[in-house]
């Protein structure tokens, strides 16, 4: 008998695919091609320096890929499975629960894996410059591939335990939250308040396991001990997190065989209705555009959404406060810089919210056949998005109202601590509120799109999110270089420039491709036609063109 059969198909199918091949050779190449934009990065400094800080770069990039693989690749691993009830089928079979975990982990993980590892020789090149050792180069690897390892798991403990697809992103989420930046933050406020390094609690953080990665043996021994009991711990809590989801979809296994040989449960205290209360409330709504009603009242803001973004906020105030309590001191500067993180994850959070609820939705909508059922009524693909859009705006306008008072509360740190003066200050507010409202409403569009296009819900939220966020995370990659290694203001500010003229770039390339997909494919979809608009582009482009020079032919 073949040892985990599953895993063995799985393999099997993705060795025969061919993108499997071209997958690892564009991750390779896009290394490349990555690292020579960074090194290329006009800066001033010594090269050992500028080496340190391209490959402390690029290991970041891929720490922070390991710790989104889980929500991306492997949140919705078993959730279809349940959905649809072919899950049921496999425990027909004489197939174990460690059979289909490792199957499923096999199935969404590998090409995530392929990715990873066909990036990590670059992280070497550094070597041959100078600057970083063979030593750090592995340790950092190890680190990654570790924290790969626990995200893909976590993602896939969520999908075992979570009821739906939103529920078991949010928890993945939520989980690698904790972990890579909650552990490590608390850690610091131990710190500050007690004057001990609690390094107990951070050997579980994948942050602080790959800052400790960089500490050579025979200079920081006890910082490398802890680097191996980190990597030790976490391997651990992914090898835990599998078999937790063996045990869960083993007493699923016993719920469904025993649900099948019992008659099924009469449905009287089921509710009858679905809206309640939402129905009086919101009748304005309902008659204004029936799908945004549709999509307010049956698709609520998360709980657990609520209680992550309450506690962060909280932590980023309460960080505020201390740095302005205490000026001109090192705590203010440790109060500012996790000011700043603190910020960060609220952008980051709120983005992949909007990400989420974009996708779910018109999903759910389409796969049930609802989507199909408004467009026969008579309610065109304007106001569905129009509805789609007001909806999640009108669920999330106080969650965006709150991360726009955290950016003024973060200018009023940064003016106060005098590190860049006012102008410092208002540039962050300006940049970052602009940045957020633009985001948004581009994943609300880029998500309509693929929720239509894609069956996966989650391929159709990693495409959403990687389409509309991963360019401008990389076009600012090389900012941090010359920021850090210590350019000219004028390079900073070409740099600047640069790195804004592409995020508005690839904004606007998601843009169009979403409103051209949404105009031309919308009615073929809720028809159950094929989602094919490959020649679409170009043929609006020309028609665009020939409107513009011969302004007869746009009215006929």
């Amino acid at each position: 008998m073949i040892l985990l059969p599953v895993a063995h198909r799985e393999l099997l199918v993705e060795a025969r695919k061919g993108g499997g091949a071209w997958a690892r050779f564009f991750s390779a190449l896009g290394g490349v091609a990555f690292f020579a934009l960074l090194w290329s990065t006009p800066a001033q400094g010594n090269p050992r320096v500028i080496s340190e800080v391209v490959f402390l770069t690029m290991a970041w990039l891929l720490m922070a890929y390991a710790l989104m693989a889980g929500p991306l690749h492997t949140a919705d691993a078993l959730g279809r499975e349940k959905r649809e009830g072919t899950l049921g089928l496999l425990f027909l079979t004489d197939l174990t629960a460690l059979d289909i975990i490792a199957g499923k982990l096999a199935a969404t993980a590998t090409r995530s894996v392929y990715g990873v590892m066909a990036v990590m020789p670059v992280l070497a090149l550094p070597v041959m410059l100078g600057g970083v050792s063979g030593g750090q180069v592995a340790r950092a690897a190890l680190a990654i591939l570790v924290t790969l390892l626990l995200s893909l798991s976590i993602g896939l403990m969520a999908s075992v335990l979570a009821r739906d697809f939103k529920a078991s992103v949010s928890h993945a989420l939520i989980g690698m939250a904790l972990l890579g930046v909650g552990l490590d933050a608390a850690g610091w406020v131990v710190t500050v308040r007690t004057g001990s390094s609690p390094d107990a609690m951070r050997q579980w953080s994948p942050v602080a396991m790959l800052r400790w990665s960089q500490a050579e043996p025979w200079r920081s021994p006890a910082i490398h001990a802890s680097f191996h009991r980190a990597w030790h711990r976490q391997a651990a809590l992914a090898a835990l997190a599998l078999a937790v989801s063996a045990v869960m979809v083993r007493r699923h296994r016993v719920d469904w065989v025993e649900s099948s040989a019992s008659p099924p449960k009469p449905a009287a205290s089921e509710s009858a209705g679905v809206v309640g209360w939402r129905h009086v409330e919101w009748e304005v709504l309902l008659l204004r555009n029936p799908y945004g009603w549709l999509q307010r009242v049956t698709r609520p803001v998360p709980r657990t959404f609520l209680l992550s973004f309450a506690c962060v906020t909280a932590a980023f105030v309460a960080s505020a406060c201390v740095a302005l309590a205490n000026p001109g001191t090192n705590l203010q500067m440790n109060a500012v810089v996790l000011c700043a993180l603190l910020l960060a994850v609220l952008h980051v959070g709120i983005k992949l919210q909007f990400a989420l609820v974009a996708t779910r939705g018109i999903n759910e909508d389409r796969e049930t056949g609802a989507l199909e059922l408004l467009v026969v009524s008579g309610i065109g693909p304007a106001l569905v998005q129009a509805g789609h859009r007001d909806a999640i705006v009108l669920q999330y306008r106080w969650f965006i109202t709150t991360v726009y008072a955290a950016q003024f509360l973060m200018a009023a740190v940064v003016t106060a601590k005098g590190l860049s003066g006012i102008e410092g200050g208002l540039l962050v507010l300006v940049v970052g509120a602009a940045f957020l409202w633009v985001d948004a409403d581009t994943l609300l569009r880029v998500g309509l799109r693929h929720g239509l296009k894609e069956r996966d819900p989650q391929a159709a939220f990693r495409q959403t999110f990687l389409r509309v966020l991963l360019p401008g995370w990389i076009a600012i990659m090389p900012f941090g270089v010359a920021l850090v290694t210590g350019a000219s203001a004028a390079v900073l500010a070409v740099m600047g420039c640069a790195w804004l003229a592409v995020s508005a770039y690839a904004l606007k390339r998601a843009r169009k491709r979403a409103r051209i997909d949404i105009e031309h494919g919308f009615m073929a979809l809720a028809a159950s036609l094929p989602f094919d608009t490959d020649d679409w582009e170009v043929r609006d482009d020309f028609r665009r063109a020939a409107g513009a020079q011969y302004p007869s032919a746009r009215s006929a």
